[in-house]
């Protein structure tokens, strides 16, 4: 894996490489609080079918930029700079695949940028739970609390102590994989350790997830889709989930493979097989 910083705009992005640039482009769009590091280990597979992948910490994420103190995230601020990553590296029409929440901005992407992607894959992820127009009140108000009084992180006392935490959500992950991963997105402070990502995406958003809003853009995809599920993830409780894949334009694959919701981690040889072979069948 490479590594290197790409201003874009005001901000700069922290982007990790692999393989041969000449080849098939990929970009990966990591999930929440995630990185994009975490991929490396299906990268590598990836390259060896002459894929070159690209994976973006995002906005908040890993070794990227934070906002400024006065702005906030949001979805469109997500899927423009995507856009002008794609601008900034003059990428041909590539494969976009995203997790969970990049899931989620790679298929908003994806409809309103159609002639700039060849293929979508979608892991994990056709936007997150639907919320009750009644909760607009107390979400507003909860938001403006947090906006005020601005979340911290609470340190943690050594990178074993980083490693302990990380490992409570990843059990199956190895001490190597995971020592690596809270280095790179830890920092140290003089009361010990704390995350590199932006603690307010524990925020509440100002608004909730508009389902209606999300369909319509799911039916304007004209780009060969595939949808991949961990057949233990909590993500197939979701209510409305066929409802969701049913909606896409070009749907091609729709396959549940064994593992939770973080499959990249769990079984990352099984992903990176699964992830081949709907693109190379949909060619």
């Amino acid at each position: 894996m490479k590594e290197r910083h790409i201003q874009l705009y005001d901000m700069r992005f922290c982007l990790c490489e692999w393989g041969n640039p000449n080849h098939t482009p990929l970009l990966i769009l990591h999930g929440w609080l995630d990185q994009a590091a975490g991929w490396n280990d299906v990268a590598n597979i990836l390259t060896q079918s002459n894929f070159y992948v690209l994976a973006l910490d995002q906005r908040g994420h890993g070794r990227s930029d934070h906002i400024s103190r006065n702005a906030y995230y949001h979805f469109p601020d997500y899927i423009a700079d995507v856009a002008h990553l794609q601008q900034a590296l003059q990428l041909p029409p590539f494969i976009l695949l995203g997790h969970s929440m990049g899931s989620t901005i790679a298929s908003q992407y994806a409809a309103v940028q159609a002639d700039k992607v060849s293929q979508l894959v979608m892991i994990e992820g056709i936007g997150p739970l639907h919320e009750d127009p009644d909760k607009a009140f107390s979400r507003y108000k909860s938001h403006i609390v947090q906006r005020i009084a601005a979340r911290q992180h609470r340190p943690f006392l050594s990178i074993d102590d980083g490693i302990r935490r990380f490992k409570k959500m990843h059990p199956y992950m190895s001490d190597t994989l995971a020592h690596w991963l809270v280095e790179r997105m830890s920092s140290a402070t003089e009361n010990g350790y704390i995350w590199r990502w932006d603690p307010r995406h524990k925020d509440l958003s100002a608004t909730g997830f508009n389902l209606e809003r999300y369909l319509f853009l799911l039916s304007q995809i004209p780009t060969p889709t595939h949808v991949i599920f961990g057949n233990k993830s909590w993500y197939q409780q979701l209510p409305d989930l066929n409802k969701r894949i049913q909606t896409l334009a070009n749907i091609k694959t729709n396959v549940s493979i064994p593992g939770g919701h973080s499959l990249h981690y769990e079984t990352p040889k099984l992903l990176a097989k699964t992830i081949v072979q709907c693109l190379q069948e949909s060619v």
